[in-house]
């Protein structure tokens, strides 16, 4: 009998014993199994993640917002400066294309006749469009090649840059601008047929004549871009005028036939027409600088 109520016993605590040991193990296996999801997930709260991505959401919004006030800003700056270089073109241009007609430098095929004070202008109604085109163009160019060339030139670069010259130079500027204009009409037929003999060059190069107004017309024009201007992008500007702007009236005289000059030299235009083209450049670029400096500062 005692040898049979030690053998339960045994049995009993044995089976005891060995619910606890797998207790214990479980126990174990879940403190072992903590450490390492709370290290692998600690730096994983939802909380922090969900604000760094809101602080993320609004700087994007901020950044998209003050890029589109930018460009709206940008995009009306454009759109002013375009309105009043076209306004002061339609303007301007009628004046001094009437400086030639009065002094028999053109006439066109249907004129329009403008009376002020003494002076007839002979004009017609496509011409202050015209003008005004070549204003808004020249107009907006200059203001915006000047911040161009800024962006690529060193500070000492771009202390030599032209800001807003100011509206007495301005005046000025246009001022000597018509006064060529006029001289153009006036000189043309005292000069008409003069010539200046150049020396001849090497290689046997013949002396080489040019007509005498192109040369006092040439000379004022690079004169009047160095005093008012003096820039790369400036001189560019007034090339592209004094080479596109013979071939418009090219095509206007021979395609059209809206007008003709007087004396015509090459394909219905006089050889020193671009020299009056050069010069108008600063002026115009110089007036659409200052009114680009005055929309900037409203």
């Amino acid at each position: 009998f005692m040898e049979c109520l030690r053998m339960e016993c045994s049995t009993s605590y044995s089976h005891r014993l060995g619910r606890q040991g797998n207790a214990c193990s479980a126990r174990i296996g879940k403190l072992t199994a903590q450490p390492r999801y709370a290290h692998t997930n600690r730096n994983k709260n939802p909380i922090r993640i969900c604000c760094l991505t809101n602080q993320a959401s609004g700087a994007s919004a901020s950044s998209k917002a003050v890029s589109v006030l930018t460009s709206l800003g940008a995009s009306r700056l454009l759109v002013d400066q375009s309105i009043a270089m076209f306004a002061a073109g339609a303007a301007l241009g009628p004046f001094c294309d009437g400086l030639h007609s009065s002094g028999n430098v053109l006439h066109y095929t249907n004129p329009s006749i403008i009376q002020l004070g003494p002076v007839t202008l002979e004009t017609c109604w496509w011409v202050p469009v015209l003008f005004g085109v070549a204003g808004l163009i020249l107009g907006v160019s200059y203001p915006v090649l000047d911040e161009l060339a800024a962006g690529h030139q060193t500070q000492q670069q771009q202390d030599w840059q032209p800001g807003a010259p100011g509206w007495p130079i301005v005046l000025l500027c246009i001022s000597l601008f018509v006064l060529q204009y006029k001289l153009s009409a006036v000189l043309e037929v005292p000069l008409l047929q003069q010539y200046v003999s150049l020396p001849p060059g090497g290689f046997g190069a013949a002396a080489l004549e040019l007509p005498t107004i192109d040369i006092v017309l040439l000379l004022y024009a690079l004169a009047h871009w160095r005093m008012f201007d003096a820039t790369p992008q400036g001189f560019a500007m007034s090339t592209l005028t004094a080479v596109a702007g013979p071939l418009v009236e090219i095509c206007l005289i021979n395609l059209l036939g809206l007008y003709t000059y007087t004396h015509p030299q090459v394909a219905g235009v006089p050889t020193w027409i671009p020299w009056v083209y050069f010069c108008g450049g600063p002026a115009v670029g110089l007036l659409g600088r200052q009114v680009w400096a005055t929309l900037k500062t409203r």
